[in-house]
């Protein structure tokens, strides 16, 4: 069963990027087994990649329980690799 959506408001962009990398960081903390994440593509989520490279919170993460992809997987053009577009947009590579 599909959980309910979870609905956050924020204060600005900083704030829902910010909520946005905690919150994944949270949820791979607590998974006990790997899950999915596709962000969209273009600017939008520039600045939760950027913190994902942060050295405080992408060290924090565990890396083996996330699986990126980007919506080009979505039409079988994923181009990029599991945690390539994560390194791409951040100049940073996780194991």
């Amino acid at each position: 069963m599909t959980p309910p959506p979870i609905v956050e408001l924020a204060a600005d962009a900083e704030a829902l990027a910010r909520q946005v990398a905690h919150s994944v960081a949270a949820r791979a903390s607590s998974a006990s087994e790997r899950f999915d994440l596709c962000l969209s593509g273009g600017s939008t989520p520039k600045r939760v990649y950027e913190l994902f490279g942060d050295k405080d919170l992408g060290a924090s993460l565990d890396w083996q329980k996330v699986h990126f992809f980007s919506e080009w997987y979505a039409f079988g053009l994923d181009i990029l690799g599991d945690h390539g577009m994560v390194a791409h947009r951040t100049k940073t590579v996780h194991p």
